[in-house]
């Protein structure tokens, strides 16, 4: 989509960029950490079946058998590591939290952009909400819960690694923790991830207001010295200099050139 809109750095305007630049990041973002979670798969293929409670048995079982029964790669290759670690479950969950905190920022864009201070979105009825008290406003709720459950996801790896800090080798009755933060991170990353994709398809960008807000901020000031330092050959450090700037915002007067400049 090529629309020009404000990007941001340190809660100052910076560059204007076409939307599909900021688009764009936050799709590699996803991207990594897809491949985060099929990495992490790896390590979950190998079966802790036969283990015991640590020291396996002296049963004529075949483990190699049922782990490929249970559509696992082969049996894990020590007993008592089999039963002692949960690092495949800590590791999914950073996966898991790592996808949360780039969703949680993905939700606090759009609530910024969604306000009546930027004003750069307006999202469709069917994925906002009225306020309690004032009939004019319209919130972006599905967002601002996106960002919320992403405390929920974090949560659940540091309860795993607390329980898994501490732990002397073989099975200890700590590790009865692992399921809830797992299958609670599965069900909060699950419906992030669709309540990001309904939000974005729902959402129509107001040209008129984000065309409006382009100049504010002096964006064209990193062109500016770009240009004294390839054109007027002045030095990059001087090109910066607060001075010069200021007078130019001011009034368009630039005295290293001695001459007006628009941009």
């Amino acid at each position: 989509m090529k629309i020009l809109i404000h990007t941001f750095q340190n809660a100052e305007r910076q560059h204007n960029i076409t939307i599909d630049g900021v688009g764009i990041s936050y799709l590699y973002v996803i991207e990594r950490d897809a491949g985060r979670l099929i990495d992490c798969r790896a390590r979950m293929k190998f079966s802790p079946l036969g283990a015991c409670a640590l020291a396996g048995t002296g049963l004529p079982i075949d483990r190699f058998m049922t782990s490929d029964a249970l559509g696992f790669t082969a049996p894990m290759r020590n007993s008592i590591d089999a039963v002692s670690d949960r690092d495949f479950l800590l590791e999914f969950l950073s996966a898991n939290a790592i996808t949360a905190v780039h969703l949680s920022r993905l939700g606090e864009e759009w609530v910024l952009w969604a306000s009546e201070e930027f004003g750069f979105i307006t999202p469709s009825d069917s994925v906002s909400t009225g306020s309690s008290i004032m009939p004019q406003k319209k919130n972006p709720d599905p967002m601002e819960l996106v960002r919320g459950k992403s405390g929920r996801v974090i949560g659940g790896l540091v309860t795993l690694l607390t329980a898994c800090k501490g732990l002397p080798h073989a099975y200890n009755r700590d590790l009865q923790e692992d399921e809830e933060p797992v299958f609670d991170s599965v069900r909060a990353i699950l419906g992030m991830l669709e309540v990001s994709a309904e939000f974005a398809m729902n959402i129509t960008f107001n040209r008129e207001r984000i065309q409006k807000s382009l100049p504010a901020g002096f964006p064209g000031a990193t062109t500016l010295a770009d240009y004294l330092v390839k054109k007027v050959k002045v030095g990059l450090r001087w090109s910066h200099v607060k001075d010069v700037f200021g007078g130019l915002k001011m009034n368009g007067y630039c005295r290293m050139i001695s001459r007006h400049i628009e941009f």
